[in-house]
């Protein structure tokens, strides 16, 4: 039989440096638009949030996929 080896992206403590490093992107352009919006998000209430979760999600789809290698 043929042994298999899985093949590691990089480390743990790679992955949680670019997790700090997103989470700084996401808070810095969650803040700015804060700032320009903050009325609209008022008044929307809680779909503010709903809005933020979709930018968040949308951010690590992209940047997990093949389109930014992971």
């Amino acid at each position: 039989m043929e042994e298999v080896q899985e093949k590691w992206i990089c480390g743990f403590w790679r992955r949680i440096g670019a997790l700090f490093i997103d989470t700084l992107v996401l808070g810095i352009f969650g803040y700015i638009v804060g700032l320009f919006l903050e009325d609209t998000f008022v008044q929307i209430g809680g779909w503010g949030r709903l809005i933020g979760f979709a930018v968040s999600i949308s951010y690590f789809g992209i940047m997990n996929s093949a389109l930014s290698n992971g």
